[in-house]
């Protein structure tokens, strides 16, 4: 019988369309309604310019929030108002020690940003041993759909007129004396119905490069209204609503039947955004040959960390508390390297810095560098890694499980939620009705970038750079079941499955 079996589903990261429930999941086809770009860094002379589109024909309240890498501290955040078919772009870029926003786009934000810039706010790292500009550099970002305006004056005050939108001081002056303040926020603001994609670019001028990444897009966030003041925190994931997840089992489990499970997190939100974040393995190319000058860096994000991890001691799937003696919550994670022959280190791979016995992944964002090659060099949310030969690929897992299946004590780390109901389909993997269920690994987003220095070759500058999608595994089980059989599943589109 196969429901006495360990029960494995290999999750594929995008959903159709046309669900039949909230339920909050990650869209392969890359619209959503709240993006997540997984890395920002203004070091070594990078820019990095974001933009996000609105599909859709409404105008939209969205929330724009910059993070920093080390732990997720906000450093800023203010409202933008889309008008239908709008696209906005803005730079991040070095501001003293610290860092700014730039942008020359005329969409209306609530506050206005200056022309010379808005910079980022160290204040919530105060209290850590790494603090101040030190923490603003580098991060992610978040764009949050809060609502559809449906009032005709809000719409055309959004809406473009010759390039320009006409009402940007009525917006922004109706949080103070108008109609969205003293509680009112919500007036005129219908429920968000995604539509957003989003990228970034990290650009490097003097160095001749640019990496380019798709924001990973989550749909099904809120079925109500979330329309906040200007410079609060929320809507984060922690508001997802309904406490929902939704995950489709990959087609070629069971021939040409597809089957979606939901899961519910009823404690908050937060754990239903794990749920659909949620890998297993991890994996991707390197690239650091030395005779074209070759480097290879790749961004792993946790953008649900935070509150796993803080106040309060850590709480699954996470495992280590923040700790602000040391400004880090050092996951420990496995790691296998190959190179383009199937060779493994032998010995061992050595890791560094040396704070950890194991490989561990300490901050929000982090970056690998592989071979003592980098491609963002001064990043210090770093760990290296040292493989077997210049070229290969490298497989993170975030549960450590042994080759012949079963889990290597002491890391476990894994979600547990309530299977809700499946909808399609006939169960053929057992996780048909209600009832306790594990979600192995940890909500990761990233992707890999490789980087090309040949200098100057006939006096022209002939440095490039690219990026690939990380491709993951997704593994469930039914609680108690530690043996799962594995099966890999490939990326497509953009950095999530």
């Amino acid at each position: 019988m196969k429901k006495a079996l360990p029960i494995a589903i290999a999750l594929a990261g995008g959903v159709g369309a046309a669900s039949v429930a909230n339920a909050i999941y990650v869209n392969g086809a890359g619209t959503g309604e709240y993006l997540i770009y997984p890395y920002y860094t203004v070091n070594d002379g990078n820019d990095t310019l974001v933009s996000v589109t609105n599909t859709t024909g409404e105008a939209k309240a969205v929330k724009v929030r910059f993070l920093e890498a080390f732990d997720s501290a906000e450093v800023l955040d203010f409202n933008l108002y889309l008008s239908p078919y709008d696209v906005w772009t803005a730079a991040v870029q070095i501001d003293g020690t610290g860092a700014k926003v730039v942008t020359g786009d005329t969409s209306c934000t609530a506050p206005a940003i200056p022309a010379a810039g808005q910079p980022f706010n160290p204040a919530l790292t105060a209290n850590d041993s790494v603090s101040g500009n030190d923490r603003v550099r580098t991060g992610y970002v978040e764009i949050v759909e809060m609502g559809v305006l449906t009032n005709a004056a809000d719409i055309a005050a959004v809406t473009h007129v010759n390039g320009t939108p006409p009402g940007c001081a009525t917006i922004q002056q109706a949080f103070v004396s108008g109609k969205w303040a003293g509680g009112g926020v919500n007036t005129d603001v219908a429920p968000p119905t995604g539509g957003l994609y989003g990228g970034g670019l990290i650009v490097n001028v003097n160095g001749g490069t640019n990496i380019s990444y798709d924001a990973t897009a989550l749909n099904e966030y809120s079925e109500v209204p979330l329309h906040t003041d200007p410079g609060l925190a929320n809507p984060d994931l922690a508001n997802t609503n309904p406490p929902l997840s939704l995950q489709q089992i990959d087609r070629s489990e069971v021939g040409d039947q597809f089957h979606e499970f939901f899961y519910s997190a009823p404690a908050n939100g937060i754990l239903a955004a794990s749920a659909a974040l949620q890998k297993t393995l991890l994996s991707n190319d390197y690239v650091t040959e030395a005779g074209i000058n070759a480097s290879t860096d790749w961004v792993i994000t946790f953008p649900t960390k935070r509150p796993h991890t803080r106040p309060g001691g850590a709480i699954d799937p996470f495992q280590v508390s923040w700790d602000p003696t040391v400004s880090r919550a050092c996951e420990p994670v496995g790691l296998r390297m190959w190179d383009r022959e199937e060779l493994e280190p032998a010995g061992g791979l050595n890791f560094s810095p040396s704070f950890a016995q194991d490989l561990t992944l300490c901050w929000e964002a982090n970056i690998v560098g592989f071979n003592g090659t980098s491609v963002f060099d001064s990043d210090p949310s770093r760990v290296n890694v040292n493989g077997p030969g210049e070229n290969g690929w490298a497989r993170f897992d975030f549960v450590s499980w042994t080759q012949g299946g079963g889990v290597a004590s002491p890391y476990t780390p894994g979600l547990f939620v309530e299977l809700d109901r499946t909808i399609a389909g006939d169960d053929a993997f057992g996780l048909s009705g209600t009832g306790a269920h594990q979600i192995w690994g940890l909500p990761a987003i990233g992707f890999a970038a490789v980087e090309f220095a040949n200098g100057d070759v006939g006096g022209l500058l002939s440095n490039y750079a690219g990026d690939n999608n990380h491709k993951t595994e997704t593994i469930v089980t039914a609680a108690g079941n530690n043996v799962p059989a594995r099966v890999m599943t490939s990326g497509s589109g953009n950095p999530d499955l």
